[in-house]
């Protein structure tokens, strides 16, 4: 038959303690994690919107081509310079 040993109390506490700790860092990985996944959804949303913000900038640049032609604009003074 098996011999049931008691643990002190210092040994007890001691695992206790380290169960705690255990519980704890497991909590803060999942925080972390979590965190992770909403920046990463927040970065695919800033970057779907640079591409959005691309098309955009595309159609208004094809718009002032078939407008002014061909030629440079200097967007601090609005001036537009053919280059014809």
């Amino acid at each position: 038959m098996s011999e049931v040993i008691k643990l002190t109390q210092e040994e007890l506490t001691q695992i206790n303690s380290i169960a705690e700790q255990e519980t704890v860092k497991i909590s803060h990985l999942g925080n972390i994690e979590y965190q992770l996944s909403n920046l990463k959804t927040q970065k695919n949303t800033i970057l779907k919107s640079i591409d959005e913000l691309g098309t955009v900038r595309t159609d208004l640049m094809n718009k002032l081509q078939t407008r002014y032609g061909e030629g440079t604009i200097n967007i601090d003074t609005g001036e537009f310079t053919s280059t014809k």
